[in-house]
């Protein structure tokens, strides 16, 4: 008989594996890449023009859970920039698999830059861990050149998990890793009653999802438009048919 337990004991064999935390973790985080709040969150800074310091604090990439312990850091040495020219420089969380050794692990690296007119990031390994895939970069910061000027990294990791968008009243979608935000909305239709509006971020469909309780009787009503809300389309559902 199969058994699909895994928080469960075994008499004593070990069977739980790091593809079953990680599916956990990533049920519970949300699929994509996350900064936890902890520790200094990671915190980049450039503490000399060619040294990009990491600071302590947790990160969670694809269920993959990666930590430098508290009060340590990770100095990451960036290269000089070139007079007259600009160049953007990743720093990433890179994951490993060796498939010899059956060894996985994560460091921080830098991945550079082209030098050229305009900045444009470079390239890096994307990738599915539960695909299969062995090496997977996780973008965190982005650091700016401008001749042999350095900005201060900019933070291109996500720093929201999944269950603090749903607290903060957004939901996060595990399976298209997008972000649905919610917002109470009144007085859009006549008939009145409580609104909820949802959307997807950065995009201007919208689904609206409204629940009338007045004399016509308890229904639900679902409206999608992609403009105005006089663009609106409506499909009426009673709740006894939900």
């Amino acid at each position: 008989m199969a058994n699909y337990l895994v928080t469960g004991s075994r008499n004593n064999t070990p069977h739980i594996t790091s593809m079953d935390d990680a599916s956990f973790n990533a049920g519970i985080v949300g699929n994509g890449a996350y900064i936890l709040k902890r520790g200094e969150n990671l915190r980049a800074e450039m503490t000399t023009p060619n040294n990009c310091r990491i600071y302590d604090g947790d990160f969670v990439a694809q269920g993959r859970h990666i930590r430098i312990e508290t009060s340590e850091y990770v100095d990451l040495t960036i290269s000089n920039g070139s007079a007259g020219l600009k160049r953007n420089d990743l720093v990433v969380a890179r994951y490993e698999n060796d498939v010899e050794t059956g060894v996985e692990s994560v460091d921080f690296v830098v991945i550079e830059g082209t030098a050229s007119a305009n900045t444009v990031d470079p390239e890096y390994n994307e990738g599915n861990i539960f695909d299969g895939d062995l090496i997977v970069d996780f973008p965190l910061y982005r650091i700016q050149l401008d001749g042999i000027s350095v900005a201060d990294p900019v933070l291109i990791a996500e720093d929201k998990t999944a269950i603090e968008f749903i607290e903060s009243g957004s939901v996060f979608d595990l399976d298209t890793g997008m972000y649905y935000c919610l917002a109470a909305v009144t007085g859009f239709d006549s008939a009145g009653g409580h609104y909820v509006q949802v959307f997807k971020r950065s995009e201007t469909y919208k689904l609206i999802v409204a629940y009338d309780f007045g004399s016509a009787g308890q229904n639900m009503y679902i409206y999608w438009y992609t403009g105005s809300p006089s663009t609106v389309v409506r499909k009426k559902i009673p709740l006894t048919e939900v």
